[in-house]
């Protein structure tokens, strides 16, 4: 199972909710079901953790694999992925909807951990925060907070360089012209170079951290994996940050779409839903470092999140 960096452990979770002094209060009050949803690897658990804590509770994770019947009653009470209460699949939400039926009887503390990418679906088609008191956000960090985060974990920062100009920003791509085959050379403007410059009018360290917040989307656990992958040798260049790319068809993005939102999956459960189909795009996933496939699970790597979030949004995958 891929799991939340450990040194997410040393954020405070004031650092990370976007209303901390809300989601402490609305603890102390006990006045219903609370969830707390953020993106994978941003700190969500840490969240839960300072929640057991204040309640004085053992916080407890749904597994993908287990059978949730009854997993939530009275609190106080902390229950980290449930997004794992559901299944994309006919008869798969009957965990969900009596989860649902049971918190919506409850007026103790019950905290619960949502995959924000689950929750967007399942506040789509369910309706699921309806049933919530409070529903809190794990929040995205600004460059400097992030910066600073990443400093932290490193024993010895690189020395920062810029990427070497190419003053000639445009290159020729090959575009289709019409249903015959024919491509024809189309210059066009590379993203990358015009970049590069833009970058150094800046501090080559700002420009590093600037390119690491744009690419993990202010998440702290995708940032400080995108940092170790692009970090080698004694310096660090802002195109040294590079996520992984793969590119799916549609039935690919929706199994991507699934690991996105689920953050570890059962690898039988997927073979049951895509058959002979699962092999090809699972292996490119893997391949790719988008996915880890280990002890029978299939498990959403940190570098991965930016792929995975960019080729299903591509397609439309809610």
């Amino acid at each position: 199972m891929s799991a939340m960096p450990t040194a997410l452990s040393d954020l405070d979770a004031a650092a990370l909710l976007e209303d901390i002094e809300g989601f402490e209060t609305a603890l102390e009050a006990g006045g219903g079901p609370i969830a707390v949803v953020g993106a994978p690897f941003a700190g969500r658990r840490r969240v839960l953790e300072h929640a057991a804590d204040i309640l004085d509770v053992t916080s407890t994770r749904l597994d993908p694999s287990a059978d949730h019947e009854t997993p939530i009653g009275e609190g106080p009470l902390v229950v980290d992925d449930c997004q794992h209460l559901y299944d994309r699949r006919v008869g798969g939400f009957e965990p969900l909807t009596d989860a649902l039926d049971a918190l919506a009887g409850i007026s103790t503390p019950v905290v619960t951990g949502w995959n924000a990418h689950a929750w967007s679906y399942l506040d789509a088609v369910r309706h699921v925060e309806d049933v919530f008191a409070h529903v809190f956000s794990v929040r995205k960090l600004p460059s400097d907070e992030l910066a600073s985060f990443v400093r932290e974990q490193s024993a010895t920062l690189p020395t920062f360089r810029h990427d070497d100009p190419d003053n000639d920003l445009l290159t020729v791509k090959e575009r289709s012209v019409g249903n015959g085959g024919l491509t024809v050379p189309v210059p066009v403007v590379d993203r990358d170079r015009l970049r590069t410059l833009f970058e150094a009018a800046v501090e080559p360290e700002t420009a590093v951290f600037n390119r690491l917040t744009d690419a993990a989307d202010g998440n702290p656990g995708v940032a400080l994996a995108l940092w170790e992958r692009g970090r080698s040798g004694g310096e660090m260049r802002p195109s040294d940050v590079d996520s992984p790319t793969v590119d799916l068809d549609h039935r690919g993005a929706f199994l991507l779409r699934i690991v996105l939102s689920q953050g570890v999956v059962d690898e039988r459960a997927l073979a049951d839903r895509f058959g002979n189909a699962l092999e090809r795009p699972l292996g490119r996933l893997d391949r790719a470092d988008i996915v880890t496939r280990a002890d029978g699970t299939v498990s959403l790597d940190p570098v991965g999140v930016p792929a995975a979030v960019a080729v299903t949004e591509q397609w439309r995958v809610l």
